[in-house]
């Protein structure tokens, strides 16, 4: 028997103009004491998705800022560009982090080069540090590891300019009771995204402290997590969720390989030392101990303040695909804590298939922010409705989807 919940869709942000659509990553509060928040917004141009010419796509990025819960938003500071992609010249969109206990807000976020001689996409990350709750930031200092053996381009053990990449878009942080701070990333071969093939990829997850003056966070990395060709196509988008102490769960996104029989997943691991070492990867499966569908996508755990239950939001299917769609239904299932699996009748459906496309084309509830909302406690999820997108112009508001769960 599935959750009994109730579930809105409101507006978030007006209908932008023909042949642009928006996207709205990385939402989070940015202030202990009040319900400030920020949120990373994604203008695409030049049609988006669904196009030959996609390599030719500009992002424009924003960072804005909320005064009254996420009612409105304030653009601050100035926009980034990034792409197109055949220029090798990317940036992501900030990723926000409140850290509850200093109440500075951090963001992070990744520039990308191409390299002719390695024949790669390069990619640093960058930290920002706000202590007066989003309203002005520190200048982007490079993450590196602490060291004389580490720099700005040797800037973390195991990454190396022109060998690896980290992708930084949607990373998930948690907030461990020793204090430090935990996020995850893509780790791509080097040659990713290069001439439209995409290659093997793991996750790794970056450890961060304050310094003693709390002016700036001291960074180091956990091992890499991969899985062998047999189980798919890398690893990659991790999600993440803090269980207690030490221990971390975490669920990445692994394409299949229709050729080869093997079917999408998402494969999950824990850790037990904060992010340092991880278990080795399994496919993530239901309390019956059968497998959990889903296209290669992204999925996020959030925790239901009032009960502390743990729910975990996803594409997930009633059959086995081997690629990155469908992406609906959109649905949430409750997490067994102990057993590190989903409970199958808590499989809940928010949005299901709303046109008449076929699959190719039809609606795509991805890439989407989260959060709980502190006044409600509802679930917010601002997910891409991407056929607006491959129609080549969205003419709806962008909206987002309130979640409560009432009862099981």
């Amino acid at each position: 028997m599935s959750l009994h919940i109730e579930v809105k869709k409101v507006p978030f942000f007006p209908a932008p103009r023909k042949d642009q659509a928006i996207w709205t990553l990385n939402p989070c509060y940015c202030s202990t004491k009040s319900n400030k928040m920020l949120i990373s917004r994604v203008r695409i141009d030049n049609h988006g998705y669904g196009i030959k010419d996609w390599m030719e796509v500009i992002d424009r990025l924003q960072r804005l800022i909320s005064y009254d819960n996420g009612a409105h938003w304030k653009e601050q500071g100035q926009e980034e560009q990034s792409g197109p992609y055949t220029t090798g010249r990317l940036r992501t969109s900030w990723n926000n982090f409140l850290d509850p206990e200093t109440g500075y807000a951090i963001s992070i976020f990744g520039k990308s080069v191409f390299s002719k001689e390695a024949d790669a996409r390069i990619t640093k990350l960058y930290c920002e540090i706000s202590k007066d709750e989003g309203e002005t930031w520190s200048a982007p200092r490079q993450i590196i590891h602490p060291g004389k053996e580490y720099d700005a381009e040797h800037w973390m053990p195991g990454v190396t300019t022109g060998r690896q990449e980290i992708n930084a878009d949607q990373a998930p942080f948690a907030k461990l009771e020793d204090g430090t701070i935990v996020c995850g990333f893509t780790f791509c071969d080097p040659r990713s995204f290069i001439k439209e093939v995409r290659f093997a990829e793991g996750v790794v997850f970056l450890r961060a402290r304050w310094n003693k003056d709390k002016s700036d966070l001291v960074w180091d990395i956990g091992d890499v997590i991969t899985v062998p060709e047999s189980v798919g196509n890398g690893v990659c988008e991790p999600d993440l969720v803090h269980l207690g102490g030490q221990r971390l769960f975490t669920t990445m996104r692994c394409e299949g390989n229709k050729k080869k029989g093997i079917f999408s997943s998402r494969q999950c691991a824990l850790s037990e030392d904060g992010g340092k070492t991880w278990g080795s990867p399994r496919p993530l499966k239901y309390d019956d101990g059968t497998p959990v569908f889903v296209p290669a996508s992204i999925s996020a755990f959030e925790r239901e303040p009032r009960t502390g239950k743990v729910y975990w939001f996803a594409n997930i299917l009633d059959k086995p695909v081997y690629g990155q769609i469908p992406r609906y239904t959109f649905s949430l299932a409750e997490l067994d804590t102990k057993a590190l699996c989903l409970k199958k009748p808590s499989v809940t459906v928010i949005r299901d298939f709303e046109n008449n496309y076929d699959e190719d084309v039809a609606t795509r509830y991805s890439n989407f922010g989260h959060y709980v909302d502190r006044a409600t406690g509802e679930f917010v999820l601002t997910p891409e409705e991407e056929f607006h997108i491959i129609r080549n112009y969205q003419t709806e508001d962008y909206c987002c989807f309130r979640v409560r769960v009432v009862s099981e």
